[in-house]
């Protein structure tokens, strides 16, 4: 299959443009010509993301609103996805609305044209846009599906500033920390060398390093470029060393906190989401699996996958593992015996990203003033350092 971009004019006269999968050019206007459509010129172009590759949030958020509202408003599905592949701006999903127009109009249903698109699609929309169909209820589920996925890019993007923020006053610190050792340090240490006057120890401490530096700064920036590289690379190749860099994240102060009830909320909140929707605990856990971001959040759904596999009910499942909280598994218990397991999930998911909220913005409030006192130690011990053995040296020059 070759994907080509046509320009193509409808009964009336209108261009339409848009990208298709053919077999060549007679396969490209035979379903052009099925759709009611002539062909006017036509280009081969590269494989873009609907045939290979994760359709990123933010492009999944904007096909699944336009979809969703045009459904919405009585719409038929072929008719929604032509003016998805005729309108949208992207072009990535035009290509992917031209792909499941082609799908459906050969016989698919629209979870199995999704499926198709070789991962464009995260399992978990497929899995409910095919409960949707079954039920009938489509434009209900891809109006629940969209919250979801607006929640998890809010949750995400607050958990990014609290990861941003101190990487960005790290590389200030380290800038100002260069700064002094590298300009500031041995120009001072060629004026005192000159004096002849002794000097205190925090001022020989600093000069000793910024000695250091000045001939290792090539190895250390070295060092500093090339430990993440080599720990991307790491992971990438070995599962053992993700689970251990990313058991590690969930186990650091401050932030680790924060990534461990992330998780949590997202799990709680999609597998409610596809628990309300018919789809069976097993099958839903299998959802949430492969969605989970952290290879050591993922090895604790298996586990109690697993266990529930087994004939155990989900309290006790997530009993045995570290990941889950005697909360959330009392509210699971409470679900299960009430009937109403979605809903105690649902109530679980907004504890705990309400907790995240709040946690990222403690942080934030402390690593502000935690890093101004580090940066002000540090140019005190500096300023310290500079002034003591000027002050001697201007002391001894007093008649």
């Amino acid at each position: 299959m070759t994907l080509y971009a046509y320009t193509a004019a409808d009964g009336e006269g209108r261009i339409i443009r848009g990208r298709l999968d053919a077999l060549g050019p007679e396969d490209l206007d035979r379903q052009l010509a099925a759709m009611r459509l002539d062909l006017v010129r036509m280009r081969r172009v590269r494989p873009t993301l609907a045939r290979g590759g994760k359709l990123p949030r933010r492009a999944l958020i904007a096909f699944l609103f336009q979809l969703e509202q045009m459904l919405h408003a009585g719409i038929p599905l072929i008719d929604a996805l032509t003016d998805l592949r005729d309108t949208s701006a992207r072009t990535d999903l035009r290509t992917l609305a031209a792909a499941l127009v082609q799908r459906i109009e050969g016989g698919s249903t629209l979870s199995e044209a999704l499926r198709s698109q070789n991962g464009a699609f995260p399992d978990v929309c497929c899995a409910l846009v095919a409960a949707g169909e079954q039920s009938g209820q489509l434009t209900e589920v891809l109006s629940q599906q969209l919250e979801q996925l607006k929640w998890e890019d809010e949750l995400a993007a607050q958990t990014g500033r609290l990861m941003i923020y101190p990487l960005v006053l790290a590389v200030v610190l380290l800038g100002v920390i260069a700064l002094l050792m590298l300009v500031v340090m041995p120009d001072l240490a060629r004026f005192l060398r000159s004096a002849g006057i002794a000097m205190p120890w925090q001022t020989r401490l600093l000069i000793a390093v910024s000695d250091a530096l000045q001939a290792g700064w090539p190895a250390l920036i070295a060092l500093i470029l090339a430990t993440p590289l080599a720990v991307a690379v790491a992971t990438r190749r070995s599962p053992a060393a993700k689970l251990r860099r990313d058991a590690w994240l969930l186990c650091t102060p401050l932030i680790g906190p924060v990534l461990r009830k992330r998780e949590l909320a997202a799990m709680a909140r999609l597998l409610a989401m596809l628990y309300g929707a018919g789809i069976p605990v097993i099958a839903a856990l299998e959802s949430c699996e492969r969605a989970a971001g952290n290879e050591a959040v993922r090895r604790s759904i298996a586990h109690a996958r697993e266990r529930i596999d087994q004939g155990q009910p989900l309290s006790q499942a997530f009993a045995g593992g570290d990941l889950f909280p005697s909360l959330i598994r009392r509210m699971v218990r409470i679900g299960e015996q009430t009937g109403a397991l979605d809903r105690a999930l649902r109530e679980a998911a907004y504890f705990y990203s309400r907790d995240v909220r709040e946690r990222v913005a403690r942080v934030q409030a402390l690593l502000e003033p935690a890093m101004t006192l580090v940066l002000g130690a540090l140019l005190m011990l500096v300023a310290f350092a500079i002034l003591v053995p000027v002050y001697d040296l201007v002391t001894g020059m007093q008649p």
